[in-house]
């Protein structure tokens, strides 16, 4: 699932280290996600 979500963001980032490629190519579409839903529940709920 996570490759699906954030197939726009895949190998953006080539780090040597593994553990710091995964972060920074998955945790940044994840950010991004949390934050655009925060963005959209702030603006349902003013409804």
């Amino acid at each position: 699932m996570a490759d699906w979500l954030a197939w726009w963001a895949r190998d953006i980032f080539t780090m040597d280290t593994e553990r710091l490629r995964v972060v920074l190519n998955y945790g940044l579409p994840a950010a991004i996600y949390l934050l655009a839903g925060h963005l959209i529940a702030g603006r349902v709920r003013r409804l």
